[in-house]
């Protein structure tokens, strides 16, 4: 919940407290960067899409008919390897922006050892400010100081920062687009409404799924603010991203022609993933069409009536801690390792339930996101709503589409950090209403201990996994 508007403080106290503030940040991103970047140095081994990025980041030197993985793919179908299809394709399957800030490390840098990290190294330390920032702006300062600093050990944060992958790229992009999204939406500020959709188009010329901030732009304004509907503002950020993504589009058509539309699905899948996504969209579908009857035909009935929303809430928590006990029961268990692999075949087959699962493994910090989704609660801000929903949709898009590994979601772990972050503020604040001393100070000792919890299970999983770089699915 936000809080109500205190008296601001003095000037010089203000500026003081940015100064800090700000001392804060840039301390703890060179902690991070000198941290990971030894981390990277030290590695053994690369996975393959690493080599994939780079090897098409030294191609495009001589021309841009050369971003494919042709060569590459040759290489490995030689070594004996079983190579998916789009590996001998004209033009790689993902749009180049990726490719383009790789290219432009190389060009600054040179090639080292380091500068094909530095784009996804420099997005994940960008996501530490951009934390804080959202949590300053959505609940208060204090929230977005320990999320910020929740966010710089993270265990996914930091595993995807260190490898040569889009997704980090991809998750700053999006998050920062809801960020955009939210100035726009709670000041009323048209132009962030434009930012916004510029930002999520950059997150589609990386990859198609990086306009999930988009998604989650329209799902608030049909299910929350439908105000929004009417703002020609609002409207430029849905049709920008499509907009930007034009100039790709006409390269797919020039190389591959019409069939391209065809493609799709395959291209980025296999034969029996396809069948389980389209099995999965359908379900979905279903779904969506059953949630509009009801909410058509019986929420303007319920909405006056909040108990039943209550009860809603707590029936649909206690199904979720039945549901995702045993991993509840592992994320406070401090020495608990995930389960981290380089073969994709490890997760193929998971549960639905799977990324809820591993979120709550990594880090404790989301078994708190997860309650607070679920606690009875007074009107949200319209901050705390598109965090909400953000975490929700990017779950339920990426459990649709099945292909199960973290680094697809990583837009949602600063979303979870934050919603956690605030409730427990919350919760220590709401200790000050008990009367008796010795319940405030079980109260808040029991907080104290959950926050050591946290802080000390993400370091014994960066110690033991994520320092050690040593995976490609997790």
């Amino acid at each position: 919940m936000t809080e109500s508007p205190a008296a601001p403080p003095p000037a010089s106290k203000e500026r003081l407290n940015r100064w800090l503030i700000a001392v804060f940040l840039i301390v703890l991103m060179a902690g991070t960067f000198i941290v990971r970047q030894r981390n990277i140095i030290d590695t053994k081994y690369r996975s393959i899409d690493e080599y994939v990025y780079h090897r098409m980041a030294v191609q495009v030197q001589w021309g841009w008919e050369n971003y494919h993985t042709q060569p590459y793919g040759h290489i490995l179908a030689e070594k004996g390897r079983d190579v998916p299809a789009y590996f001998f394709q004209p033009l790689y399957k993902h749009p180049p922006l990726f490719t383009m800030a790789n290219l432009l490390s190389y060009q600054i840098f040179g090639i080292t050892p380091m500068s094909p990290f530095y784009v996804a190294l420099c997005c994940g330390l960008l996501m530490i400010p951009l934390v804080y920032h959202i949590g300053a702006l959505v609940y208060n300062r204090l929230v977005g100081l320990v999320a910020a600093f929740i966010m710089a050990f993270d265990p996914i944060g930091i595993m995807v920062s260190q490898k040569m992958w889009m997704d980090s790229m991809i998750g700053l992009l999006a998050v920062t687009s809801l960020y955009a999204f939210i100035v726009a939406v709670q000041e009323s500020r048209g132009r962030y409404f434009i930012t916004a959709g510029i930002i999520s188009g950059f997150g589609a010329l990386t990859k198609y799924t990086g306009a999930v901030g988009s998604v989650v732009m329209a799902a608030y304004a049909l299910l929350f603010d439908r105000q929004l509907l009417r703002n020609k503002y609002f409207w430029l950020a849905m049709i920008i991203p499509l907009l930007m993504l034009i100039p790709w589009l006409i390269w797919n058509l020039q190389v591959f022609g019409w069939d391209y539309f065809g493609m799709q699905v395959g291209l980025h899948s296999s034969g029996s993933h396809a069948g389980k996504f389209k099995r999965n969209l359908l379900i979905l579908a279903g779904l969506a069409v059953i949630g509009a009857v009801f909410f058509l035909r019986y929420y303007p009935g319920l909405k006056s009536r909040p108990q039943f929303w209550t009860n809603l809430r707590i029936g649909l928590g206690c199904a979720a801690v039945l549901l995702l006990w045993e991993s509840i029961l592992k994320s406070f268990y401090v020495a608990h390792l995930p389960l981290t692999s380089w073969t994709g075949s490890t997760f193929y087959g998971a549960s639905p339930a799977f990324y809820l699962n591993r979120l709550l493994e990594w880090n404790l910090i989301h078994f708190f996101a997860l309650l607070a989704l679920f606690l009875p609660t007074e009107e949200l801000s319209a901050g705390e709503k598109i965090l909400r929903l953000g975490l929700v949709l990017v779950l339920l898009i990426f459990t649709a589409w099945g292909a199960f590994q973290c680094r697809y979601i990583i837009a949602a772990v600063p979303l979870g950090i934050l919603i956690g972050t605030n409730l427990l503020y919350d919760l220590w604040r709401n200790t000050e209403l008990l009367e008796s001393l010795p319940a405030r100070i079980a109260g808040r000792s029991a907080i104290i201990v959950f926050v050591y919890m946290i802080m000390v299970r993400m370091l014994f999983i960066n110690q033991h996994i994520s320092y050690t770089n040593n995976m490609c699915y997790f």
